[in-house]
């Protein structure tokens, strides 16, 4: 029987061989016409190193069919697997369809492509100051099978050119002063590469300048340069020029441009897009026009929403210089409200007044914001069943949220939840024994800072919140029952690029009170230090947390994520035990509501870096590192809920949550697995399969360990020693299917190394019980990591 569970562990992975190998098998070129060759290699090389392969590539307009892990091309042979014939020559039939969802057809070898790819690259080269490069393309034709070709590219660069002068030509006077005040900021200077990129986005950025300095009117086509290369060989004198055209029929005409105020500000609420684009005259005439503090608020039915809220996120105010930033403020903050679903600013010139200059812009405009209003409530209902190692359960979830309770853009929800799973007793007990629980969590996010004194600017700047919440849940299990209530009081702000946030919980209140203890539940942990873990507790904490990400989804290119979080309870209740005469127990430990109350201080980090490779294929790091530490008044260790645990969906997927560690601990099936310090590394590679289906490829790394010596569970003590062979390490195979509102997730896991088995046993090749049992399947909603 052993050795029949020894070799089940071969099983999968000759499935996965057998049907790699098959993919294979299928020739590459079995769909290419006689007359015509599969474009299998490309090899783009440059002698200049400053100018790399992957700069390049975006200007080749033919490219091989792609690879999969950068070794196989899965998807052309998804496709030949499933095309017996050339379908432009045989109609295509029911199993052709799986070859075209799935697979991509051969990339068949383009003459004419070949040309322009080798014009762009040239273009490409002499955009960035190499006019004087030169491109070799030459075809080389597989000896083995001349319907496959290789297409190799050279790259000469020669010698780049220089801006050596650099001057400006700029007719008004006015203009010219904002221009030269800003030089520090120019991406432009003597000395650099004569980069026609850089030239273009040095345009965008005085556009920008000019508009966040009241000029609305102003655009790049105010803006000319000249480059003049006979002076010096490889060098470029280059004049910066602006004016207000540049027509030689116009150039009579008035060159003085006219900066633009804010005359009036409109904010149409309940904006009604469809009723506007009917009859916008009559739609306008049937809305409520009410003035408040200088603006007007045009208004479809009720408003529902204080003014004052809108004005706190505007930016826009009359009286003051056209500003682009102002516009972007507000357009962001309105969105960040939740209250609306369509956000549109506009400007049109005052009819009103005019400047009495020929052919000058209007100096005044009004600002025109209209907001159409998203669902102010909802509600969600959602089930899911469960299996994890052999034990089945439902879970559902009520969620209610209301977007604007009290008028001022609050964000309310109110969550009920139940679950019900059933365990696999023990040898003794081979009936299944029921776990039970159910919950309810109540929160309000604030969109200000409410504190007794208010800046404004500060809330332009950072968008702050003040969030609350409640939560009460109690969990009815074999061996105890548990119940765990959470009162939260915090802070939330943003750094004005949006890639950091703060926040600062100075009133985080936890109980938890166990009870209806199983006798043989007890007499198990009464020996061991984890039976501080099932007393009653009282957690009073303080934590600030911070969050950077520069993300930019508009843009494939890597990025950070990085979350870091300081928390520490007790301090104040201790200092106060004295002189508020708290209950003090044998161990000097005071007590509050009869709890003795948790002293500690606890820190985590976590690191992630997105490595994007193309559209298609990236590469994610995580790094964890969590640990607490109690102290003076907690004499039974760090609290329950404040302990780390890991496995599961978002951990190491070779294991069921919290049934890893500590360290080579390997005992206490019945509990959950708990300690005061966690170490985390997770590697995934992540790759398009077909429009909506994603894959991935991942190796988990960790554990958990327990820093107070008073731990008495075997192993479980961290030392530096030995932690390193205390590392569980795993690996598996993912899928995505992205929905887009949400992606569903599989994740199969299976051990490579496990710290819980004897030292020269751990690993896979010693898994002599090793089956289909040990292949853990973990299910999500959206990325791990």
């Amino acid at each position: 029987m052993k050795h029949n569970n020894r070799h089940s562990r071969f099983y999968t992975p000759l499935f996965v061989v057998a049907i790699v190998v098959l993919l294979a098998s299928c020739k590459s070129t079995k769909l290419v016409p006689e007359d015509e060759q599969l474009l299998n290699k490309l090899e783009v090389t440059s002698d200049n190193p400053k100018v790399s392969e992957g700069d390049l590539m975006p200007s080749i307009k033919q490219k091989p069919n792609r690879k999969t892990l950068g070794l196989f091309r899965f998807h052309l042979s998804a496709y030949n697997l499933f095309h017996t014939k050339d379908t432009s020559k045989h109609p295509p039939k029911w199993f052709n369809r799986i070859g075209e969802v799935v697979g991509e057809p051969p990339e068949i070898y383009e003459p004419s492509l070949r040309y322009k790819s080798k014009k762009n690259l040239e273009n490409y080269l002499q955009q960035r100051g190499y006019y004087d490069a030169r491109v070799e393309d030459t075809l080389i034709v597989n000896k083995k099978n001349k319907k496959k070709v290789k297409l190799k590219y050279i790259i000469r660069t020669g010698e780049v050119y220089i801006i050596n002068n650099l001057t400006y030509d700029i007719t008004d006077p006015f203009v010219e002063d904002i221009i030269l005040a800003d030089t520090a900021n120019s991406l432009l200077h003597e000395g650099m590469v004569f980069d026609s990129e850089k030239l273009l986005k040095e345009r965008e950025r005085i556009v920008n300048v000019m508009k966040n300095n009241g000029y609305y009117y102003f655009t790049s086509e105010n803006i000319h340069y000249y480059a003049d290369t006979t002076n010096t060989p490889h060098s470029v004198d280059v004049k910066l020029t602006i004016k207000k055209s540049f027509e030689a029929d116009r150039y009579f005409l008035e060159e003085i441009f006219t900066p633009q105020d804010i005359k009036n500000v409109y904010f149409y609420i309940n904006f009604d897009r469809g009723a506007y684009a009917v009859d916008k005259e009559k739609y306008l005439q049937s809305l409520d026009t009410v003035e408040y503090k200088g603006y007007y608020f045009l208004i479809d039915g009720e408003m529902k929403i204080r003014k004052d809220v809108i004005l706190q996120a505007n930016y826009i105010k009359p009286g003051q210089q056209y500003n682009k930033e102002n516009v972007t403020s507000t357009q962001k903050h309105f969105a960040s409200l939740g209250q609306f679903k369509l956000i549109t600013i506009n400007f049109q010139e005052n009819k009103d007044q005019r400047k009495e200059v020929w052919n000058a812009e209007n100096p005044y405009l009004d600002a025109h914001i209209y907001l159409s209003p998203s669902l102010r409530q909802s509600y969600s209902v959602t089930a899911e069943g469960t299996n994890s190692s052999g034990n089945y359960g439902l879970a559902g979830v009520v969620t209610y949220q209301n977007r604007n309770l009290l008028r001022g853009a609050e964000q309310f929800s109110t969550t009920l939840m139940g679950s019900l799973q059933t365990l696999t007793g023990t040898e003794e007990q081979e009936y299944l024994l029921n776990t039970f629980e159910f919950g309810a969590e109540i929160k309000l996010d604030v969109p200000k800072l409410m504190v007794p004194f208010q800046s404004e600017r500060f809330v332009k700047q950072h968008d702050p919140e003040t969030n609350f919440s409640l939560s009460f849940n109690h969990q009815n299990r074999p061996d105890y029952t548990r119940t765990l209530g959470n009162a939260n009081f915090g802070y939330t702000w943003y750094s004005k690029n949006d890639n950091f946030r703060h926040s600062i919980n100075p009133i985080e209140y936890y109980t938890v009170k166990i009870f209806d203890f199983d006798d043989g539940f007890r007499q198990q942990i009464d020996s061991l230090y984890i039976r501080y873990s099932f007393q009653n507790q009282l957690i009073t904490a303080v934590s600030y947390d911070m969050l950077f990400n520069n993300q930019n989804i508009r843009k494939i290119q890597d990025y950070w994520y990085i979350w870091m979080n300081l928390e520490t309870s007790g301090n104040l209740l201790r200092g106060l035990g004295s002189p508020l005469e708290l209950q003090q127990n044998e161990a000097n430990a005071y007590s509050l509501f009869d709890l003795e109350f948790a002293q500690y201080v606890k820190a985590d980090v976590d690191l992630r870096y997105t490595q994007m490779i193309d559209k298609a294929n990236s590469v994610v790091y995580r790094l964890y590192l969590g640990g607490g530490i109690p102290y003076g008044n907690s004499t039974q260790g760090l609290p329950f809920v404040k302990k780390y645990y890991i496995g599961g969906a978002n951990s190491i997927r070779a294991w069921q949550v919290r049934t890893l560690g500590p360290g080579s601990y390997s005992g206490g099936a019945l509990f959950n697995q708990i300690a005061d310090m966690k170490l985390l590394f997770n590697l995934e590679y992540r790759f398009d399969i077909i429009s909506f289906l994603e894959g991935a490829l991942f190796v988990d790394a960790g554990n958990i360990w327990a820093l107070d010596p008073s731990d008495d569970r075997e192993g479980a003590l961290f030392e530096f020693d030995r932690f390193y062979k205390e590392v569980a390490l795993g690996t598996g195979l993912g899928f995505r299917m992205d929905f887009s509102f949400f992606i569903l997730r599989f994740d199969f896991g299976m051990p490579l190394y496990n710290p819980a088995f004897p030292e020269n046993e751990r690993w896979l090749a010693e898994f002599d019980e090793l089956n289909f049992n040990d292949f853990t399947l973990n299910f999500g909603i959206g990325y791990p990591f």
